[in-house]
């Protein structure tokens, strides 16, 4: 009810974060109220009538105010009560930051009140999605500055590293855009939904979150297209991720380090983790600082066993749910288990992230498993502990959610 009265008053609000289950009157019916006062329909519960004029006054015609629940409570049943409620998103709690970072900063981009929002058009199937023109007012095109600003704050690269990864960057980016553009060429639009989520991974990684989550809405559209809906959205969608990105990846970087393969990408992940410091006494264990990297992107991989580097841990990189198996094998024989595994929820090649955590915890009921994705709304990271997971973190990686995430994660399970 006082978020009621301080929305009837004279401040605007760009987004409401709303608790599910509150006093008086919870999360669903307050959203419900909001909405039926923006479209000017009569309300299904009696309430003062100057506070209803009021709210109509501010509601009524001005669009619609984003509405991210928090809810303790996210699987799936109340996943989809709350979007019936008219709600836009959800939170679990707890959460990380950078969840929070992203849903507000799709919230705001994508809503229709903020100040400056972009112009919208509907789509076949009746969803709102921005037009290119107006994408392109939005968003600034990738630049290697804030990329740069980004590695060497968050990831704890030197100058040399950045330089290095900018190279691996563009050319990993180079590689997808053209998978995806093809694939939708030729009408695969599986194949663009996933080229698509891994884009999103990596440039969340590159911390271009806004271009993230213009790649997520290519990925929702491909998936509304394998249902005959949405074609052409999807193909602006594409074409306005194509060509800002493309901006960035004709930028040359500072130096010249000729074409990297992904094979060398993963391979100077690789060098990279076998640079770790040692741990310190009264750290933990050796063999729970030795950490397995189960992630399909290359860049992701580098930028993963960077930060790990950073913290003092030694990682091994491995690209597929296969290699991850046999390669925890092999140490548990040789009687060195891993301390951790952080495994990447979506693999679209080969095993899932939940297959191989399944098989893992066959191999050993002991392994500690560490779910990471750029998709907070993942099956997986929304209940991670029924996965068999001990916790779950969110990309971007950073040193401190990190350390934060895989401290935790060695000191549960085992």
């Amino acid at each position: 009810m006082q978020a009621l009265h301080l929305l009837a008053g004279p401040e605007r609000f760009d987004c409401i974060l709303m608790d599910v289950q509150m006093p008086v009157l919870d999360g669903l019916a307050v959203t419900r109220i909001i909405r039926a006062l923006e479209h000017g329909d009569p309300l299904s519960q009696a309430m003062d009538a100057d506070l209803v004029k009021r709210l109509s006054q501010q509601l009524g015609g001005s669009g619609r105010l984003p509405i991210i629940a928090m809810t303790a409570h996210a699987m799936n049943d109340d996943q989809k009560m709350c979007l019936a409620a008219g709600m836009d998103d959800y939170l679990t709690k707890p959460f990380q930051p950078e969840q929070l970072n992203m849903l507000l900063t799709g919230q705001l981009w994508t809503g229709s009140r903020p100040s400056g929002a972009a112009e919208t058009v509907q789509g076949s199937a009746g969803d709102t999605v921005q037009s290119q023109s107006s994408m392109n007012a939005v968003l600034a095109p990738a630049n290697q500055a804030e990329v740069r600003n980004f590695l060497q704050n968050a990831s704890g690269l030197t100058p040399e590293q950045t330089e290095r990864a900018l190279v691996l960057l563009q050319q990993n980016l180079a590689r997808l855009l053209d998978e995806c553009r093809q694939a939708l060429g030729r009408g695969d639009y599986r194949q663009v939904a996933e080229s698509g989520h891994t884009i999103k991974g990596t440039l969340l990684q590159a911390g271009l979150e806004r271009w993230a989550l213009l790649a997520q809405q290519v990925v929702d559209r491909a998936k509304e297209a394998q249902q005959g809906r949405g074609v052409a959205d999807l193909a602006e969608l594409q074409q306005a991720l194509q060509q800002g990105v493309s901006l960035f990846l004709d930028m040359p970087a500072q130096e010249d380090t000729g074409e990297v393969t992904d094979a060398a990408i993963e391979q100077e992940a690789i060098d990279t983790a076998d640079l770790h410091h040692p741990q310190e006494p009264g750290q933990d264990s050796l063999q729970a600082g030795n950490i397995l990297i189960l992630d399909d992107d290359p860049f992701i991989c580098n930028m993963a066993s960077s930060v790990l580097e950073h913290l003092g841990y030694q990682a091994t990189v491995v690209s597929s749910g296969e290699d991850a198996l046999q390669v925890y094998e092999e140490a548990l024989a040789q009687r060195k288990p891993f301390g951790l595994v952080i495994v990447d929820a979506h693999i679209p090649a080969g095993m899932g992230g939940m297959e191989v955590a399944q098989e893992l915890l066959r191999l050993d009921p002991q392994a500690r498993l560490l779910a990471c994705s750029g998709d907070h709304s993942d099956p997986i990271m929304v209940d991670h502990l029924s996965h068999g997971f001990v916790g779950a973190l969110a990309k971007p990686y950073t040193i401190d959610t990190m350390a934060q995430a895989v401290r935790l994660a060695l000191q549960t399970g085992g």
